[in-house]
Order: structure tokens, then C-alpha cells, then sequence
């Protein structure tokens, strides 16, 4: 048995370390090639050739999954290899080339799975320690006792092996032999051969016109004989020195590589989390200042909104005190104007009630006292008045208007003023009503603006209501449809259905064959059988319905029961209709192999989840307890029965995998069975339609497939595209009552 087990390593993990070795081999200027415990399972491309050009004279595969030694390259390349080390894998067998190695002095095949050993192994000429222990090798090979430098054997733990070669005899310089005393005797009987010491050999080699004097031994042959075993003895426990410090270096290397690689994923650890760290950090960071910069806009949208409206609220006030200034700069205008007109109107009243006097009186003067005493009083009252005194006598009239003239300006002037307020009053009351005007329009547009915008929004309310309703009424469809997919009894009269509709199109296909011959009997047969079929297929048919309606009354009680708007209704109703998919249906979809599993774990309350994630035997295999957590077993205890369920019948399949195997090469394959004598009996031809199909084309198109069930005759002979345009069977001329479509796979 191997001291050192080959140890399961993942995929990347050998990717690394045979990356690792091949760096180091071809760097480092030893003559040793080591990939031992990669864990690989076929050898890269081109390795021979490899060690060809970097001169390695050693060759370690040891300790891996290697089943052959293909994809390497050739074994000539490694013609100068004098250690070739293939322990500790699977080979199953070794290269038929194998004598291409004319330099190799070691080869270890220790711990595989060989069963023979090819006749090349003679060839290695310089061989001189051979290892198969541990292996299933039956018999070694005659040309064995071709290795004349042959030193150790080890054929020990090869249960099979029961006896040597006799051609074992011919190894002269053979000194050690590992093998099982309970099975073979040593040295192998009728070898016919005289064994002797290797140590005579050895003379033998190194001077060989000794041979005449083989019967006498000189003292100082046999020292120097002793001398050379001791010194190969020495030599061996040299070599297996080397071997011992050779492997604690490669477990100090491994210790070494497993305390980086566990300071590595540390270090990345805590990489890792200083980045999550930072990573929050930054985005509490981000967060904070988000919510900052927000507070911040929100201010300052506020002091801005503030600011506006202060500057408004000025430019209001500054606004009606410039109004407020030029109402009272009118008013105080007007009020002069009024005291003006005042002033005048009363002048021009004194003035008026002068002259009115003053005429008064002068007509009285000229009725007593006459003209000329009037004329003088004309005179003196016109030079009163300034008057040059040339020039007739001034009419009264005319003195009169002199003195209103003043008046009259003065009149003209309030009447001007009057039109200028009114003037100024009109172009304010003007602008008074454009403002007006001008606000109502604004507000019309703005009203306007609102009523589109409500309209907009009452389309989109609408249309999503449209999409809404559309949508709840494919939900609708869908629960429907699963409905009928689940429903036991709809889906058995869907098959039965299905049965009779092939039925009647195999019986119409053979109608129609055996239209032109006349074979009456045979054709009544037919159409008894098909009225049969028919009657029974309408009466399913009509169940069908019948079923459909029952299911289609349920829907329609469900959405009366819907009292509130609940969002996704018909999406909560589907999934739950395919979540109480019945338990018996979901065990039966489960694999027998893990309905057993599942038993002998007791967790048979999981059949059905395993069923609904479609899980096999062989992907169960591979899973691992996280997987079967995130599946939904969260208890701990059944997932490591399950576990241990899977891994103990996964032993029993490849131990019984193996024993089949073994028994299948047991057995002689080549096995003689007599030849029958009598000459071969041709087959007889059985009943198939050979000029019609099942289902056959349609008599009307001649294009497309029958795929329609004429009620109540059963004919099977026309399209869909066709049967909706004829009342009556085109076979048979039988009016139609029914037409049933047939989906066709």
C-alpha cells in the first residue's frame, strides 16, 4: 500500500501548481523534472519533448490521476531518462514503445492499476530496479529475462501473481526480490537454469577471460566482491537518504506553499474588507454630502424665492406710492384748477353785476336827464376806464363785451383743463380695461393650458386602464390554460380524444385506399367501427366542453369574489395554481434513485422539492450541503444524511462498475458460436399502409394535412383552412352538425 494517498485538489489549484512546477523546471538547471502531486489527470502537451531540450535525466509523475501517458508526447524523447517514477496514479496500462528508454536505470510503477506489462519492458537494456507493487498484474512477461543489469524486483501486493517467469533465471545480476511468500517460491521451479551470486557475475562483467576459472574462487575476488556490495549497499541507503530528504523537502515546500497561500487569502481578506470599508465610507461620505448639498439648494431656492418675493413686495409698494404721488399731484392740480375757476367764475360774476349796474344806470340817466348829460357821463366814465376819448360814443354792448374778455380766457382755460382730466381719466380707464383684458386672456389661456393637460391625463388614465384590463385578461387566459393543463379529468379526455381523432384518421386514410376496390364487407366493417368511434368521441367532446365550462364558471366566481382592487391578482391565483400541482404527481416526476436516497435518509417530505428543480441522480452527486441549503433543506442534519446516503452508493456503483469489469475481462470475448445451416427465412411482409399516411392530405387543397374531424360521419379529410367552407362531408355527403380541429404534432 502507498505511504502518501493522492489528495483532491480543485481544478485551479492544479492549474497553479503545474503552472508552478513547469516554471520551475525549466529555470532551475537540476536534472530533475518533478509534476508529482499536481493532481492532473493527463500530462501537458509536449512534456517529453521538453525534457528532451532542458536534458532531464529525471522524470517524477508520481502521486497524480494520470490514466495513461498519452498527450506527453513520444517516449523516444526521453531517451536520455535514467529515473522515471509513475507511482501513485491509475495507469491502466504502459506504452507499447516502452523500449524506446534505452538509458533508464529506475522505473517505479508502484500503486496503479496494471494488470500486465508489455513486451517491450525487455528492451530496457541499462534497467536496473523495477517496483510493480501494489498493481493487478496476473503474469510478468518472458522477455523479462532480457534486463541483464536488472538489480531489485518488487512484485509484492499484486494479489493475481502467483508464479515468475522462468526466464527470471537469465537476470544474472538479480540481489533483491519484494514479493509475497505466501504465493510464490523463489527461485521459480523448472527454470533449468543453475542460479548464481551475483557477485561472480559481477567478476564476470568486469573481467570476463575469467570464465575458465569460475570453480576456484581467489580470496581477493571475493574481497573485492564484498567490496562492491557493500559499496552498492551503501549506495542504496544513499539514494534512499536522498529520497527521504527529497520528500521532507517537498512537504517542507508544501507546508511553506500552504502557509503562503493561507497568508495570501489572509492578506486579500483584509484587502477586501479595507475596500468594503472605504467603499462604505465613500458612500456614507457621498450620502452625507448629497443630503448637504440638497439642504443647501433647498436654502437657497427658499432665500431666492424669499429675495423675489421681497423684491416684488417692493416694487408693489414703490409702484401705488407713485401711483398714490400722481392721484394726489392730480388732485392737488385739480384742486388749483378749482379754485381758479372759483376765483374767475366770482370775478366775472362782480364784473358782470358792475356792468349790469353800471347800464342800469346810464339808462336811467338818459331817460331823465336827456342825451348830452348821458354822452358826459359816457365820456367820464370812459376815460374811468382808460379811454383816449376820440371816436363815437361806445355802445353799452360793446363795453360790456371789453370787459369780458377776461372772463372769457379764463373760462377757456377751465374748460381746457376740464378736457385734459377728462382726457387723462379716459386713457386710465382705457388702460384700466386693456389691463383687464389682457388678465382675462391670460387666465382663458392658463384655464385652456389646465384643460389640456386634464384631457392628457384623463387619455393616459384611460389607456392604462385599457393595458390593465388587457393584462388582467391574459392573466386570465394563463390561469385558464394551466387550469386546463392541470385538471386530471380535462387532461384524460384530451388524450382519449387525441386516441380516437388517430383512429378515425387511420380509419379514413384506409377509406380512402380501399375506395376503389370492391370489397363491401370490409367497407361496412369500417364505417361500423368509425360511426362507433364517433359517437364515442362526441359524447367526449361534449364532456370536454362540459369540463371547460365548470373551469371557466370557477374563474368567473373567483374574479366575483375579488371584492377589493388587489394589485396582480390573476399573477398570485397562477402561482399558486402551479404551486398546489398535486404531491403524488410531483413524486412520481422525482427519480427513483433519489426517492430512494431521500428514504433511506428519511427526508421523504423533499421528493417534491427535488422534483420541481429537476434534480438527477448524477447531479445529486455533485452537489454539495450549500447547495441543497440554497435548494430549501435548511435542516443540518438531513443534509448530512443525504450526503452520506449519496456518497455510500456512489462507493457501491463503482466497487460494482469495477467487478463488472474485472468479470468482463475474465471472460473470453472471443467466444466461437456455430453458424446456422439452414439458409436465412426471408421476412414476410406484414399489413402497413404503404400508400397512405396517417394523417392524409386534404381532398379539397391537395396542400395541407387533414387536420379536422367531421361530426357526426368521423371522416377525417380535410383542412382547417377548408372545412369551414363546406356544410357536408366531402366523402360521404353527410350534412355536418360539428367540426373538431386536431392539433398535430
Amino acid at each position: 500500500m502507498p505511504l502518501f494517498h493522492t489528495r483532491k485538489v480543485s481544478r485551479d489549484e492544479t492549474q497553479r501548481r503545474l503552472e508552478q512546477r513547469l516554471v520551475v523546471a525549466k529555470e532551475s538547471p537540476e536534472s530533475t523534472f518533478d509534476l508529482s502531486d499536481c493532481g492532473i489527470t493527463e500530462l501537458p502537451k509536449d512534456v517529453f519533448s521538453l525534457c528532451r531540450v532542458l536534458r532531464k535525466q529525471t522524470v517524477l509523475l508520481n502521486d497524480n490521476d494520470l490514466p495513461n501517458l498519452k498527450g506527453g508526447g513520444q517516449l523516444k524523447d526521453l531517451a536520455d531518462a535514467r529515473i522515471l517514477v509513475l507511482s501513485n496514479n491509475r495507469l491502466t496500462s504502459l506504452p507499447a514503445d516502452l523500449d524506446e528508454l534505452r538509458s533508464l536505470q529506475v522505473l517505479d510503477v508502484a500503486n496503479n492499476k496494471l494488470k500486465s506489462l508489455p513486451k517491450a519492458i525487455g528492451g530496457l537494456s541499462s534497467l536496473q530496479t523495477l517496483d510493480v507493487q501494489g498493481n493487478n498484474l496476473q503474469s510478468l512477461p518472458l522477455e523479462i529475462g532480457n534486463l541483464k543489469l536488472l538489480r531489485s524486483l518488487n512484485v509484492s501486493n499484486n494479489p493475481k501473481l502467483d508464479a515468475l517467469p522462468a526466464s527470471l533465471a537469465y537476470c544474472r545480476l538479480l540481489e533483491e526480490i519484494t514479493l509475497d511468500m505466501d504465493k510464490i517460491s523463489v527461485p521459480p521451479k523448472g527454470a533449468g537454469i543453475e542460479y548464481e551470486p551475483s557477485s561472480k557475475q559481477i567478476l564476470k562483467s568486469l573481467d570476463p577471460a575469467c570464465d575458465s576459472c569460475h570453480s576456484s574462487v581467489d580470496p581477493i575476488d571475493k574481497l573485492v566482491a564484498d567490496a562492491l556490495n557493500s559499496h552498492s549497499v551503501d549506495q542504496d541507503k544513499k539514494q534512499e537518504q536522498m529520497w527521504m530528504l527529497e520528500k521532507q523537502m517537498r512537504e517542507l515546500d508544501s507546508e511553506q506553499q500552504a502557509l503562503a497561500n493561507q497568508a495570501n487569502r489572509s492578506h486579500d481578506d483584509l484587502l477586501q474588507r479595507i475596500q468594503q470599508a472605504e467603499a462604505d465610507m465613500d458612500s456614507d461620505i457621498l450620502w452625507e454630502q448629497y443630503k448637504q448639498e440638497s439642504r443647501r439648494d433647498n436654502m437657497s431656492s427658499l432665500m431666492a424665492a424669499d429675495e423675489q418675493l421681497n423684491s416684488d413686495t417692493v416694487a408693489m409698494i414703490l409702484q401705488i406710492n407713485e401711483r398714490s404721488g400722481k392721484r394726489e399731484a392730480l388732485l392737488d392740480q385739480l384742486e388749483i384748477e378749482k379754485l381758479r375757476t372759483d376765483h374767475l367764475v366770482k370775478v366775472t360774476q362782480d364784473e358782470e353785476e358792475r356792468l349790469r349796474k353800471e347800464e342800469v344806470i346810464g339808462k336811467f340817466l338818459n331817460l331823465v336827464t336827456g342825451p348830452q348829460l348821458a354822452s358826459k357821463y359816457w365820456k367820464h366814465m370812459t376815460k374811468k376806464n382808460g379811454s383816449d376819448g376820440q371816436g363815437a360814443q361806445p355802445r353799452p354792448y360793446r363795453a360790456q363785451a371789453l370787459r369780458l374778455i377776461p372772463d372769457v380766457a379764463s373760462m377757456a382755460r377751465l374748460l381746457e383743463n376740464r378736457r385734459n382730466q377728462e382726457r387723462i381719466l379716459n386713457e386710465y380707464e382705457s388702460t384700466r380695461q386693456q389691463a383687464m383684458r389682457d388678465a382675462i386672456k391670460s387666465e382663458v389661456e392658463a384655464n385652456s393650458q389646465v384643460q389640456d393637460v386634464l384631457s392628457e391625463q384623463d387619455q393616459d388614465r384611460g389607456s392604462l386602464k385599457r393595458q390593465i384590463s388587457t393584462q388582467e385578461h391574459a392573466q386570465m387566459q394563463a390561469i385558464q390554460a394551466l387550469q386546463l393543463q392541470k385538471d386530471a379529468k380535462h387532461r384524460r379526455l384530451t388524450d382519449q380524444i387525441g386516441m380516437l381523432q388517430d383512429e378515425l384518421a387511420y380509419l379514413t386514410a384506409v377509406e380512402l385506399e380501399k375506395r376503389d376496390e370492391e370489397q363491401e364487407a370490409e367497407k361496412v366493417a369500417l364505417a361500423a367501427k368509425r360511426e362507433s368511434i364517433t359517437s364515442l368521441m362526441s359524447q367526449l367532446v361534449d364532456q370536454q366542453r362540459q369540463r371547460e365550462g365548470e373551469l371557466m364558471k370557477r374563474l368567473v366566481e373567483m374574479e366575483e369574489r375579488r371584492v377589493t382592487d388587489v394589485e396582480d391578482y390573476w399573477l398570485i391565483q397562477y402561482q399558486r395554481l402551479l404551486d398546489s400541482k398535486p404531491q403524488s404527481l410531483l413524486e412520481k416526476e422525482c427519480d427513483h434513485v433519489i426517492a430512494d436516497v431521500l428514504k433511506e435518509a428519511e427526508a421523504e417530505q423533499y421528493c417534491s422539492l427535488f422534483a420541481r428543480h429537476r434534480i438527477t441522480w448524477k447531479m445529486l452527486k455533485s452537489m454539495t450541503s450549500e447547495e441543497l441549503k440554497e435548494m430549501g433543506i435548511h435542516e443540518r442534519g438531513i443534509r448530512k444524511g443525504i450526503m452520506a446516503v449519496v456518497e455510500a452508493r456512489a462507493l457501491v456503483e463503482g466497487k460494482a462498475r469495477r467487478k463488472e469489469k474485472e468479470i468482463s475481462q475474465a471472460e473470453d470475448p472471443e467466444r466461437s458460436h456455430p453458424q446456422p445451416s439452414a439458409p436465412p427465412v426471408e421476412a414476410t411482409a406484414t399489413p402497413t399502409m404503404s400508400n397512405c399516411s396517417l394523417y392524409p392530405e386534404c381532398v379539397i387543397c391537395l396542400d395541407n394535412r387533414s387536420d379536422v374531424v367531421m361530426l357526426p360521419c368521423g371522416h377525417v379529410c380535410c383542412c382547417s383552412n377548408c372545412a369551414g367552407a363546406v356544410s357536408a362531408c366531402p366523402i360521404c355527403r353527410q350534412t355536418l352538425s360539428q367540426r373538431v380541429r386536431m392539433y398535430i404534432s
